[in-house]
């Protein structure tokens, strides 16, 4: 971006080919170069004040007045017009943010203002900040040049960079101080269930469960908070389905990364499954479950043709069932104990996956629903992760535990012939 902006915008060639690795290693001096930096902007921004044109002449004289006194290299001079050239007509400040895996939200509250989410925690990033609040309309425009969205026609725009990172911008008036720019970071997700047993997200006995329940085609809902790695989870669930099958996805704006030959992909609205449905799915992948969707996901559960993998926004599987009751309910005007009747006849797992203090995802929970003696349903654990507490480095100290139960969960898979999973549960018989 750096260098389309310096040949588009000043008719400057540089005159040196250089890669990301090669800039890191121009400046051997980063204090020194990022005093220098802040003194040009600094001043740019007093002319800009006085209604000076900022141009390549102009940027040139004020880096020649700056690092007056500095031995400077060629290679360090252009290197320095980069940068300064990137603050003015790139992303400015915010770059070198966007490019660090280690942040994963940016924050602009205002030109001299700017917070990072690094690790789960908020941090003021003490050496970035724009010129002034022109400045940061300037970057505005920049990140959104590639859509079709104007700033004049609305004052919050919500949005998606080129990268998939989301970016939303709330203008004067409806803001009171100045332009204010919030971007989640697109992170990857991971979509291989061996790739989260290698993170520690679940044990490879609770891989191998999930991966025999998949192939029974059992019903399996996914319950977890935002940023919790539920739709990573999801697509890891998909991507465990045999390759016969025919997996219909259905979601809002997030796609999910299903690695099948026949999958079809649909977007989320009232009488989405019915359409779905008449595409003949062996499995029905449904992502951040609506609540207008409850009834007719949970028709589809009980039918047994087709089974359905989905993930909602829940923190527990006592929530998950709360929800999905209140929606049939509601739906098919029928009493809680029909309602919970169905939940056991429908749903066969029920798995929580959450985003720990120490910002590790970890499956918390895999159980079913079950009845007790008395005939009442209950919520019985097949697997959880029991924490200890905290370790000195500030991350959770826990473990996985397998409840010495035999789920019935476990004899509709052995009703099947599917036999992944008989050493885990060989002496609960």
């Amino acid at each position: 971006m750096a260098r389309n902006s310096l040949i588009k915008e000043f008719n400057y060639e540089l005159n040196y080919d250089y890669s990301e690795e090669d800039l890191s290693k121009i400046f051997k001096n980063k204090d020194e170069l990022d005093i220098l930096r802040k003194n040009i902007l600094a001043e740019l921004g007093n002319l800009s004040y006085k209604n000076e044109k900022i141009t390549k002449e102009l940027v040139l004289d004020v880096i020649s007045e700056k690092t007056r006194g500095y031995n400077l290299s060629n290679l360090e001079r252009n290197h320095l017009y980069n940068i300064i050239n990137e603050e003015i007509n790139g992303y400015g400040p915010l770059s070198p943010l966007l490019k660090d895996p280690n942040v994963d939200e940016i924050m602009v509250n205002s030109y001299n203002e700017i917070y990072a989410l690094v690790d789960g925690k908020i941090i003021k990033d003490e050496s970035a900040s724009f010129i002034n609040e022109e400045h940061i309309i300037r970057t505005i425009k920049k990140m959104l040049a590639n859509t079709n969205i104007k700033m004049d026609s609305s004052n919050v725009i919500d949005t998606a960079l080129p990268d998939g990172s989301q970016l939303n911008v709330v203008m004067p008036p409806v803001s009171k101080k100045g332009p204010i720019i919030t971007i989640k970071k697109y992170n990857p997700m991971v979509t291989d269930m061996d790739e989260l047993v290698k993170l520690g997200t679940l044990t490879p006995y609770m891989a191998r469960f999930l991966e025999a329940a998949v192939k029974a085609k059992l019903n399996i809902v996914i319950a977890g908070g935002s940023k919790s790695g539920k739709t990573s989870l999801l697509t890891s669930l998909a991507n465990l389905s045999s390759y016969q099958s025919r997996l219909v996805t259905i979601s809002g704006n997030e796609d999910l990364s299903i690695n099948k030959q026949n999958v079809i992909y649909l977007s989320s609205n009232d009488n989405i499954i019915k359409t779905a449905l008449n595409i003949h799915p062996t499995s029905l992948i449904i992502n951040n479950l609506d609540s207008n969707l409850v009834a007719d996901s949970i028709d589809v559960m009980i039918d047994n043709s087709t089974n359905v993998l989905e993930s909602t926004k829940a923190n527990n599987a006592l929530e998950v069932i709360n929800l999905l009751e209140s929606a049939y309910i509601e739906s098919k005007k029928i009493s809680s104990k029909i309602a919970r009747e169905t939940m056991y006849n429908a749903i066969d797992l029920i798995v929580t996956i959450s985003k720990l203090s120490d910002n590790k995802h970890r499956i918390i929970s895999i159980l079913e629903l079950n009845k007790n003696n008395k005939g009442e349903i209950v919520l019985k654990e097949i697997f959880t992760f029991k924490t200890k507490g905290l370790l000195k480095n500030g991350e959770v100290d826990g473990q996985f535990e397998l409840y010495n139960y035999l789920p019935r969960t476990y004899k509709k898979i052995k009703a099947l012939n599917i036999d992944l999973i008989d050493d885990i549960f060989e002496n609960m018989k």
